[in-house]
């Protein structure tokens, strides 16, 4: 019988695990994936997903975030509010933006920035509405040779990108105790990105990508492989499974949770451990889901048949005795790294 891939198990665990979350009541959304809707085993499975890092994300797909490209359509969001910040630190962000900072769109056509109407800021009427100034992007045509004006909702991505950066430099100086589940999420995004800034500054590979591509490219496929086999001996350095996201947050009850997913042998990676253990540290509950499956019941769901398992079991002991949870003046440290 042919071996069945881990990552092909581990699919069929992840779906055994989102219907048991489901009939326990929670609303599921995936973390950090790139696409919200995956196929296991014949079955697609349709759940929302949420950036690493981001605001906003649940009031409309904007193009510039989710790999989009320049659609000139609104597309309608995925994720639900609660897997989102809060609308109303949304509006103080944009009213602090507008009031505090020099601004290409609103400074060349202000009555026509996403800013100009406060409290309808991110929803689709005002956004359609409006054809922002755009020093962002170079203007495209249609095929009478017309300029194709860009919508609010384009364009207002960069003031979300913006309202990020401003929401994570309001949050660097103190170690995130009392943030809601969302924002301490992101804060621990940040501090696990840094980390490999870090590295990276302090332990540069031996070898920078142009120069194995150059190898390549003259087809010097001996110094290629050597300079390749030297960067991966020094990535040995860093702690494998970076960034470590994990599989869902699931909602019930207004309570956010964080849920791995584990089949069999599997156990949670070192960043998943940091990132688990932070939000623990933090005030958060964060779960692993161990799923037990024979090779039968394996080979049943290769084949599309509901996947079923020997156990399944949820635990809220993550044990972190082999990886570095920081203190919180080594989070607060990290989090303000500069490159």
């Amino acid at each position: 019988m042919a071996t069945t891939k881990q990552s092909v198990i581990g699919d069929i665990g992840e779906y055994i695990a989102q219907k048991h979350l489901e009939a326990e009541g929670y609303e599921l959304v995936r973390f950090g994936c790139s696409s919200s809707s995956k196929e296991i085993m014949h079955k697609v499975t349709t759940i929302p997903n949420i950036p690493d890092q981001g605001i906003g994300y649940s009031w409309g797909l904007f193009g510039f975030n989710y790999g989009c490209g320049l659609q000139t359509e609104w597309i309608d969001p995925v994720a639900p509010r609660w897997a989102d910040h809060p609308q109303q630190l949304i509006k103080n962000l944009a009213i602090e933006c507008r009031d505090c900072s020099s601004c290409a769109m609103r400074d060349n056509l202000p009555d026509q920035a996403p800013c100009a109407n406060i409290q309808a800021f991110l929803e689709k009427d005002w956004l359609d509405s409006i054809e922002p100034y755009n020093p962002f992007f170079h203007a495209t045509y249609d095929n009478n040779g017309l300029e194709i004006k860009l919508k609010g909702h384009r364009l207002v991505t960069h003031c979300l990108d913006h309202f990020t950066d401003m929401l994570l430099g309001k949050h660097k100086q103190v170690a995130p105790y009392g943030k809601d589940f969302i924002l301490t999420n992101m804060l621990i995004s940040d501090y696990v990105m840094a980390c490999w800034r870090k590295h990276m500054k302090t332990e540069a590979l031996p070898y920078p990508g142009d120069e194995i591509m150059k190898a390549r490219a003259r087809k010097d496929t001996e110094s290629e492989e050597r300079m390749k086999q030297a960067n991966r001996t020094a990535m040995k350095k860093f702690p494998a499974g970076h960034p470590g996201r994990y599989d869902f947050i699931g909602n019930k009850n207004g309570e956010c949770i964080a849920f791995e997913i584990k089949v069999n042998s599997s156990k949670p990676s070192y960043w998943q451990k940091v990132r688990l253990g932070l939000l623990q540290k933090y005030g958060h509950k964060a779960k692993v889901i161990y799923i037990k499956m024979n090779k039968a019941q394996i080979g049943l769901a290769t084949k599309g048949t509901e996947p079923e398992c020997d156990r399944l079991e949820v635990t809220d002991k993550i044990d972190t005795s082999n990886v570095h949870i920081p203190s919180d003046a080594e989070f607060v440290e990290m989090l303000n790294f500069k490159e």
